[in-house]
């Protein structure tokens, strides 16, 4: 073959690799390609997770993650589906109770190393990663948490002649009785008092605060003692400052008497700054918060969410380890948190959260923010995930109310704090686990 032949030979074929090689995309091995479920479906939740998946695709272009949003109610079976099916996502968020059926299959990879490699850079609070240790082993990155903090009327004080919040339960109760102006329509403390899940948060502030527990080391109830006795004692006392129809509360009708003005303190999460500045936007430095006052310890109730790794092939393995690293660097982790709802999903980490203050959205509500960082952030439990050993009862103690169930009766029925306990315990050890 003469030369000039050969050349343009050579020429033809690379112009026709060029031609069939797809635009932007590099030749050679194909992306490595993941699965994110999720449940966090609001707008500024989809945007904040796409824009975090965004970032990392840039810096890492050769992997590609898909977001895959579903509700709490609808995840859970389509989870144990997927297990049974072997279609699991590559990571999924959970919280604790959710996670203790899987693991149970089997499905879930420990994820000790990640872990490892993570707090050598950021270093979690011990509090997270205490609610996915089992046996020892990690199996969820902690990505937030969410704690209930109390807060105030700084007007309703002043009137009241009070210059800060209450930081125990002595100066709760006092506040309580002295902002309680019922012939006004305002009540010195709007707490629940049905049976729901936000009546067992709150009881479950005060038995922390007392330094009590539902459950012990071995996975015994232990609802019938003398902290979970004074924790009941202060929710009768403090019911005679709450409004009338707060035997049938959920969180909404709690959040509405505060923000029309009816209530001078709540315990709720850490969007409230936000949610109170949009129904009140004249008066948002009005509402002031202060960790949990305590009687004997620093605590609240607190959840942290996670996220659990299904995929077991190396190569992929290597790629989610890598995405949430990355996730967790201070940086990534405050910028993904401050664009979801202000104050309600804060970092696990110090680093993270001293960046997260710093973000636009949540440097407004940094005077309330801020303590539940200091305090709550790493001091914060779940009921029935204080210990290692999970008890297979608190699924249905959680699902079913139990605790708020206490409380209702103890106040519909006007039982002492010791009866409503022992009543309590008896409930509890009844429960049967299928």
């Amino acid at each position: 073959m003469k030369p000039k032949v050969f050349s343009l030979l050579i020429l033809v074929m690379v112009f026709a690799l060029v031609a069939v090689a797809p635009m932007g995309k590099a030749t050679g091995a194909e992306k490595i390609k993941l699965i994110m479920w999720h449940q966090q479906n609001q707008v500024d939740a989809r945007e904040a997770f796409q824009a975090l998946l965004n970032d990392f695709m840039a810096a890492n272009p050769d992997v590609d993650i898909e977001q895959q949003i579903f509700n709490w109610v609808d995840v859970k079976p389509k989870v144990m589906a997927a297990i049974a099916a072997g279609t699991t996502p590559d990571t999924l968020q959970v919280i604790p109770d959710m996670l203790v059926p899987i693991l149970d299959t089997g499905a879930v990879q420990s994820i000790d190393g990640l872990i490892k490699e993570i707090d050598a850079e950021v270093r979690i609070f011990d509090n997270a990663k205490a609610q996915y240790t089992k046996g020892g082993h990690i199996y969820a990155v902690p990505l937030f948490g969410i704690a209930q903090m109390l807060y105030y009327r700084k007007s309703y004080f002043e009137e009241a002649g009070l210059t800060k919040g209450p930081a125990n339960w002595d100066e709760l109760l006092a506040a309580a009785e002295k902002c309680h102006k019922p012939k006004a329509g305002r009540y010195g403390i709007g707490i629940p008092l049905a049976q729901t899940m936000y009546t067992d948060q709150v009881l479950w502030n005060f038995i922390v605060t007392a330094g009590g527990d539902i459950y012990d080391e071995k996975g015994s109830i232990t609802f019938n003692t003398p902290e979970v006795v004074e924790a009941l004692d202060m929710m009768k006392k403090l019911s005679k400052f709450s409004p009338p129809d707060s035997t049938n509360w959920v969180w909404e009708d709690a959040n509405n008497a505060l923000y029309q003005g009816n209530i001078s303190m709540i315990f709720q999460f850490g969007h409230m700054s936000h949610e109170f500045a949009v129904n009140n936007p004249d008066k948002a430095r009005d509402l002031l918060a202060v960790p949990v006052p305590k009687k004997r310890a620093d605590g609240t109730l607190g959840m942290t969410n996670a996220f659990a790794i299904f995929t077991t092939d190396p190569v992929k393995r290597e790629a989610v380890n890598r995405f949430w690293k990355f996730a967790m660097s201070p940086q990534q982790n405050a910028k993904f948190l401050g664009s979801i709802s202000p104050g309600l999903m804060f970092p696990v980490t110090e680093a993270a959260g001293r960046l997260y203050l710093e973000q636009p959205g949540v440097k407004k509500y940094a005077y309330n923010i801020e303590p539940c960082l200091k305090v709550a952030a790493p001091t914060s439990k779940q009921y029935g995930f204080t210990h290692e050993y999970v008890p297979p009862s608190i699924g249905p103690i959680a699902a079913q109310n139990f605790m708020g169930a206490a409380v209702q009766k103890m106040i519909l029925e006007n039982l002492t704090p010791e009866k409503a306990a022992k009543w309590g315990q008896e409930q509890l050890e009844a429960v049967k686990v299928k």
